[in-house]
């Protein structure tokens, strides 16, 4: 029997900057302006999501 390795699955694509850099080949403002372009039409929704892992330093000092 064959193994097979799984390949990753990201439950949500991710859709930022730096995304479209890399998958379109486009500059940064090129991306940038694609993406106001979708949230105007209200495609998208521009909520940052909270990356927990850079606040942590952050909340070891409190």
């Amino acid at each position: 029997m064959m193994k097979m390795k799984l390949i990753a699955f990201a439950q949500e694509p991710i859709l930022d900057t730096e995304s479209l850099m890399a998958g379109l080949g486009i500059s940064r403002k090129e991306a940038n302006d694609l993406l106001w372009d979708l949230f105007e039409k209200e495609y998208i929704d521009l909520i940052p999501v909270l990356n927990e892992e850079k606040i942590k330093p952050f909340l070891a000092n409190e």
